[in-house]
């Protein structure tokens, strides 16, 4: 069984099989750990352990032994004792030397030595012969001879070492499937590397190597092969013949140029070749039909030719390109693009095709604006340099909510400019686009700056005038008024009411617009009205008189009828203020009562719609709930959809909480 705790293995002793003590800030080993006879797997990883007890030797089942990250500077003998050991885990000390007993360790097959101070792996490692996996990267080894003689070697991890010469010798171990000597010191390769023929992961990364043997191409198993910052002039053609070679990387090198036999390397799916000085590429690149990413970046490409169909990710970063290639346009899989740092001064105006980008790069170019083209990457999650990080940030959210809302392209410019800047100067969009941007659904924040401004600003009136006698009147989209009744009142008052929106009107009262209504032609002058404004006309025709003059307590009596559990009390107080007026302290428990989807809900809604501002209106339709939220997030709420509006907050929490 395993165990987590000393608590839990005291009680089972007999039965513990693997004990995991991480992370607990021991500076030495619990007696307890050497009373489990059944104990095969101890894990003691980041500790503050200094040194193994010689008792470790009575362990005689175990199979697992991690120590990784302690302060372990000496290796006690009895660590040697156990036979049985197939896994020692010694990585994050303080070990300058392994001893000569390592012998006795007889069944390892993975020793794990890596971020020690170590200058030399001893030659008794070569008798284990048993052993799969090596890693001793993050030491101070220079040498590496005597490893030939380890033929069970799969892994082998020297990385970040002083090691300068690539025996021949190591070119022995036929089972080697992971090489990595990166971070080291080494000038050249043996010709003799075809010797590790089953060898699937070579990597040579910051190494002094200014040629490769071309036998690098009869390593015919090969998979991955990393040359990133060497001193590589060119590749041997062999290399791209390889079968089943998917990942090449030599990214900041000194290639010059890539040969036509580069389309043979079909399984090629990640080239990386940043950083060289390639300023022209093959014709045949686009035969390499399996590749997903491709980094060109900082090199000297003014041109490209046609690029595989198949990419995914490309990286041009830091090349001398005036304009985005044709081929790159062309490119309809791709889902991310970095074109930082070169010399672009727009983007294309078609960028429809990439219809998968998520991830694009811009920054440090001659564009001074954003390019309106980005509004056709509608899969865009993250973008780098169309303005600062604000306006990046704000750029990405816009394209979200466009899709979430379905908004046409034709659209986007219009609305990023009026929602960017809250002094953008909205009149030099035509209204019937404004009037089509409102029609695309609720979108509280930029619809509110619209429906202020086509009423406050474009309109030249706010109200109806006493003196409209045959004047003609269009009640658009969601007003919150029955025509019928509606009609007959305006009659009276010498208004036309037209129920058809293909026919012009004087008046246009402006309710909230779905994709479903139809839009009015429009003249230049028109002249829009809120629906609060035909409220005022109404009442005055009518003689409504309470909703300017009420009486406080008839209004808190109203108030209790409409938050009534029975719902002809609540039947009632809607009656009395269709017949009066709705006066303003009102409006809070009309909106409760709506929220809260009581009973008759249609009817509390068309009040809001008639008596409610435009800052009300979009509180009123912002999607908040008050049921599914806690208290506090609740309080939070209501005071910050409550500024700024005839809404009262206080009513609202007394409501809900007392």
């Amino acid at each position: 069984m395993k165990c987590y705790n000393l608590e839990e293995a005291r009680r089972k002793q007999d039965k513990v099989k693997a004990l995991y003590l991480r992370n607990r800030g021991m500076d030495q080993l619990p007696p307890l750990v050497f009373a489990l006879p059944q104990l095969r797997h101890l894990h003691l990883n980041d500790n503050a352990l200094k040194t193994i007890p010689p008792q470790i030797s009575s362990l005689k089942q175990l199979r697992t032994l991690s120590l990784a990250n302690n302060q372990i500077a000496v290796l006690p003998q009895a660590l040697f004792e156990l036979q049985n050991l197939e896994k020692l885990n010694l990585s994050g000390n303080r070990l300058t030397e392994i001893p000569a007993a390592i012998t006795g360790l007889s069944s390892l097959n993975t020793l794990l030595l890596s971020h020690n101070q170590l200058e030399a792996l001893p030659k008794e490692i070569q008798t284990l012969g048993k052993l799969k996996c090596l890693e001793a990267d993050s030491n101070k080894i220079r040498s590496i001879l005597g490893l030939h003689h380890l033929h069970s070697l799969r892994r082998l991890v020297l990385s970040h070492n002083r090691i300068r010469t690539f025996p021949k010798t190591l070119c022995r171990l036929k089972r080697l499937e992971r090489l990595d000597l990166s971070y080291n010191r080494l000038s050249h390769l043996p010709a003799d590397i075809h010797g590790l023929r089953a060898l699937h992961f070579l990597f040579l990364e910051r190494n002094n190597l200014k040629s490769l043997p071309e036998e690098v191409g009869d390593l015919r198993r090969l998979r991955q092969l990393v040359l990133n910052r060497n001193k590589l002039t060119q590749i041997p053609r062999p290399i791209w013949s390889l079968p089943w070679l998917a990942v090449f990387e030599a990214d900041n090198n000194k290639i010059s140029a890539l040969p036509p036999q580069i389309e043979d390397a079909q399984r090629l799916e990640r080239l990386k070749l940043s950083g060289n000085g390639i300023s022209r590429l093959p014709d045949q690149l686009p035969t390499l039909a399996n590749l997903r990413t491709l980094d060109l970046s900082g090199n000297e490409l003014r041109q490209l030719p046609a690029l595989p169909a198949s990419l995914k990710k490309l990286s041009l970063s830091g090349n001398p390109l005036r304009q985005v290639p044709e081929s790159v346009c062309q490119l309809t899989q791709l889902e991310e693009l970095s074109l930082r740092d070169c010399q672009l001064t727009q983007l294309p105006g078609r960028l429809h095709q990439w219809r998968h980008l998520r991830k694009l790069d811009i920054r440090k170019n001659q564009m001074e604006t954003m390019p309106p083209s980005l509004f056709q990457l509608r899969s865009l999650r993250k973008i780098h340099g169309a303005g600062n990080a604000l306006s990046d940030r704000k750029l990405i959210r816009f394209i979200s909510k466009c899709n979430s809302y379905d908004v046409p392209e034709a659209f986007m410019e219009i609305l990023y400019e009026i929602i960017k800047d809250p002094h953008v100067a909205i009149p030099l969009t035509p209204t019937p686009h404004l009037l089509q941007v409102l029609a695309l659904g609720v979108m509280r924040d930029w619809n509110y700056k619209i429906r202020r401004h086509l009423l406050q600003e474009r309109s030249p009136v706010q109200e109806i005038p006493t003196s409209a006698n045959g004047a003609s009147l269009l009640l658009l989209g969601q007003t919150g008024f029955e025509a019928a009744a509606t009609i007959e009142v305006l009659q009276q008052q010498g208004l036309t009411v037209i129920t058809d929106a293909n026919q012009s009107a004087d008046y246009i009262v402006l309710g909230r617009l779905r994709k479903t209504v139809a839009l009015p032609p429009l003249q230049k002058e028109q002249r829009f009205i809120s629906r609060l404004s035909l409220t005022r006309f109404l009442n005055l025709a009518l003689g409504r008189k309470f909703a300017d003059h009420y009486d406080e307590r008839k209004v808190q009596k109203l108030q209790l009828m409409l938050l009534h559990r029975e719902e002809k009390n609540r039947k009632l107080a809607l009656q009395l203020l269709q017949s009066g007026g709705v006066p303003l302290p009102l409006l809070t428990d009309i909106f409760l009562a709506w929220k809260l989807q009581y009973e008759p809900r249609q009817t509390y809604e068309q009040l809001l719609l008639q008596n409610c501002s435009e800052e009300a209106l979009r509180t009123i339709y912002t999607p908040w709930g008050l049921r599914s939220m806690r208290p506090d997030l609740i309080e939070q709420s209501i005071r910050y959809y409550t500024a700024g509006n005839e809404l009262d907050g206080d009513r609202m929490r007394q409501f809900l909480f007392y």
